[in-house]
C-alpha cells in the first residue's frame, strides 16, 4: 500500500499540473470545445476529495462547476454513499 501511495502521490501532482495547463491553453486560444475537458479535470478533483473523505471540498468544487457530466453526478452519489450519506446524495 505504501508503494502504491508513493507512486500515486508522485504522479498525481504532475497530472493535475498538466490538466490545468491544457485548460489554460484552451482558454487562451478560445478553444471552447477542447476546453470542455475541464469537466473531466474537475470531476477527477471531486473524485479525489470524495475518496479522501473531504466531502466538504468535493461539494464546494461541485457547486462551482458551470457544467456537470453524468460521471460527475455519479462521483457525487457514490462518494456520499461510500461515506454513509447515501440519502444526502
Amino acid at each position: 500500500m505504501r508503494l502504491w501511495f508513493g507512486v500515486f502521490s508522485k504522479y498525481a501532482a504532475a497530472v493535475a499540473v498538466a490538466a490545468v495547463g491544457v485548460v489554460t491553453t484552451c482558454a487562451q486560444l478560445g478553444a471552447l470545445e477542447q476546453g470542455r475537458s475541464g469537466v473531466v479535470a474537475q470531476t477527477a478533483l471531486i473524485d479525489m476529495y470524495m475518496k479522501c473523505g473531504r466531502l466538504d471540498l468535493a461539494m464546494l468544487a461541485f457547486g462551482s462547476m458551470a457544467e456537470r457530466s453524468v460521471v460527475t453526478w455519479n462521483v457525487i452519489i457514490v462518494g456520499h454513499a461510500t461515506h454513509g450519506y447515501g440519502l444526502d446524495a
